[in-house]
């Protein structure tokens, strides 16, 4: 099991850099609620962006009740996906919201239609259920309803309310801090594509 953290390196650090990067060890264990965890080693763990591949270490952490051992995942990165983040909203964005074609997007991002086309058939079968998800947290954190989605087009609306809620989160807290693409690591818990 993942757990996504806020990472507090630079996103093209090298591996002493990324051995360096102090995390804070989570306070529950996600799979029993325990919250005694241990640093439990790591393992080096491989990304890329459109200009050069990136290689990181990652802790991991165990509890000390259950003895399940979970990985440290930046929030760059989304589960079991090897381009960053970034990149990964950037091409769901131009295909959903700016209504590209597959071909288009993996033309301008210069990543392979095959690539692309696996996101986008990935996020279009999970986007209803992310989608109701975040309509509750929604709800529960404002005020009214957000909007439905039109003609049950459950991916753009996801990414229209998603940005939505993401935008009045970071104005209300004051923060800067991490973009959409790391937000939405953290909320989905790495796990948006998976």
């Amino acid at each position: 099991m993942i757990i996504v953290i806020p990472w507090a390196g630079t996103v093209q650090g090298d591996t002493e850099d990324s051995e360096k990067v102090r995390v804070e060890r989570p306070k529950v264990c996600p799979a029993c609620g325990y919250d005694r965890l241990i640093f439990w080693g790591g393992r080096f763990r491989f990304a890329t962006s459109k200009e050069e591949d990136i290689r990181l270490y990652v802790r991991r952490v165990k509890c000390r009740d259950c003895g399940e051992t979970h990985t440290l995942s930046p929030d760059f990165l989304f589960y079991r996906r090897v381009f960053l983040a970034e990149l990964i909203v950037q091409a769901l964005s131009l295909r959903f919201l700016e209504n590209g074609s597959v071909r288009a997007v993996a033309k301008h991002l210069r990543i392979s239609r095959s690539t692309i086309f696996r996101w986008v058939k990935r996020f279009a079968a999970l986007a209803e259920s992310h989608y109701r998800r975040l309509s509750y947290l929604y709800h529960t954190h404002f005020p009214g309803a957000p909007p439905p989605p039109v003609s049950g087009n459950f991916p753009s609306a996801f990414l229209n309310l998603a940005r939505r809620f993401f935008l009045l989160q970071t104005s209300q807290t004051k923060q800067g801090g991490s973009g959409f693409a790391s937000w939405l690591s953290l909320y989905s818990g790495g796990y948006l594509l998976s």
